[in-house]
């Protein structure tokens, strides 16, 4: 009984290990070989201008062009920083393929911090700690 629990959960991982390598990895090399793309990467970084056909991006070092006609509507991200995956071509110019923006509400992290220490105050008000453990105060 023991050894179909583990043949089950071996088949379990490789069928998760399988669909994870299938999603992120083949699907996307299959459809960039079926477009003709030969090189795709992603630069990550600040939209600094966007415009109707194209929109200008920063990352560490320099600023790109990149033109936008194939990807959903490009905006600035508020609060974070962007991830575009491109098309680099041969020229040096770069055609977007899509893009993510990352905009972390802050506030919500200054929230969530104020709340973690009156749960700290409320827990040590409670319990004392001891060598031995906590122990009611």
């Amino acid at each position: 009984m023991r050894s179909v629990t583990r043949i089950f959960y071996f088949l379990v991982f490789v069928l998760l290990f399988v669909l994870v390598f299938y999603d992120n990895v083949w699907w996307r090399e299959h459809v960039l070989r079926i477009q003709g793309v030969e090189r795709e990467t992603q630069l990550f970084g600040k939209i600094i201008n966007v415009s109707e056909d194209h929109f200008y991006f920063h990352d560490d070092s320099s600023d790109f062009r990149i033109d936008s006609l194939g990807m959903p509507k490009v905006r600035k991200a508020m609060y974070g920083e962007t991830v575009v995956h491109v098309i680099s071509r041969g020229d040096g110019t770069f055609e977007g393929l899509d893009y993510h923006n990352y905009d972390y509400n802050y506030v919500l992290y200054v929230i969530s911090f104020v709340a973690f220490v009156i749960f700290l105050v409320l827990f040590f008000r409670e319990w004392k700690l001891t060598f031995r453990g906590f122990k009611d105060a």
